[in-house]
C-alpha cells in the first residue's frame, strides 16, 4: 500500500475545526429541537387555581400531560382538590358516571391503581421534574420548574381523530409514554395515560440536617 503523505496547513487545520464546531453545533441544536419544555410558576393548591392553569396550559398535548402530572401530585399528597384534579385532566370517554366532578369520577380500576401507587409511593409524580433524581430524594426545590417531553409517533388513525402522543422524561425511570385527545373545548387530556403513575427507583432518603 502506498502511504499518502498530506501536509496539513493552519489554514486547513483551522477549517477542519469550524466544520467540526458546526457539525456538533448541529447536533445540539437539532436535540434541543426535539424536547419540548413546559415551565411552572407555581404548584396549584386548590381546585380553582387548578383548573384555571389546566385553562391555560392543556391547549398543548404538553401542556394537557403536564397538568395530569400535578393531578397526580395532588392525589399522591392527599390534598382536598386531588382526584377532582384528576378528572378534570382525564378524556371524558375514560370516566365513569359519579359525584367527584360535575356528574363525573374515575373509574374503579383506575382509582384503586392510582391510590395503590400514588398515595404508597407519592414521589412518583416529582420524578417527572427536570433536575430531580432518586439520589436527593426527588427534592424539587423550589419553582421555577421544568417538565421536559419529546415527541412520539402517532398514528394516523390517532391523529385523525385529533389524539398525539409524548414521551414524558423521568429521572427515575426511563422516558415514558402518554396520548392526549382534544377536546371539544380545544383542551388537551390524557387519553392513555397508565405508563405514568407506575412505580420508579426507589429514592435515597435524604437526612435534613438543621444544626
Amino acid at each position: 500500500m502506498l502511504a499518502l503523505g498530506i501536509k496539513f496547513t493552519n489554514d486547513m487545520k483551522r477549517i477542519a475545526v469550524l466544520l467540526l464546531i458546526v457539525l456538533w453545533g448541529n447536533i445540539f441544536a437539532q436535540e434541543r429541537q426535539q424536547k419540548i419544555v413546559v415551565d411552572l410558576d407555581y404548584i396549584p393548591q386548590s381546585l380553582s387555581e387548578f383548573i384555571a392553569l389546566r385553562d391555560e396550559l392543556a391547549k398543548t398535548p404538553q401542556g394537557g400531560a403536564t397538568m395530569f402530572i400535578l393531578a397526580m401530585e395532588a392525589f399522591a399528597q392527599k390534598r382536598p382538590h386531588g382526584e377532582k384534579a384528576l378528572v378534570v385532566t382525564i378524556d371524558k370517554s375514560k370516566l365513569v358516571q359519579g359525584s367527584t366532578y360535575k356528574g363525573y369520577s374515575l373509574g374503579y380500576d383506575y382509582r384503586n391503581y392510582m391510590k395503590s401507587n400514588l398515595r404508597r409511593f407519592p414521589y412518583i409524580p416529582y420524578s417527572y421534574f427536570a433536575g430531580t433524581s432518586p439520589d436527593k430524594g426527588y427534592k424539587i426545590g423550589g419553582p421555577p420548574w421544568q417538565i421536559y417531553f419529546e415527541p412520539a409517533d402517532t398514528p394516523d388513525e390517532l391523529k385523525k381523530r385529533e389524539m398525539v402522543s409524548l414521551y414524558v422524561l423521568c429521572s427515575g425511570a426511563n422516558k415514558r409514554k402518554v396520548t392526549l385527545k382534544r377536546n371539544s373545548r380545544g383542551l388537551w387530556k390524557v387519553y392513555d395515560f397508565a405508563q405514568l403513575y407506575q412505580g420508579v427507583e426507589t429514592p435515597v432518603e435524604v437526612a435534613d440536617d438543621d444544626l
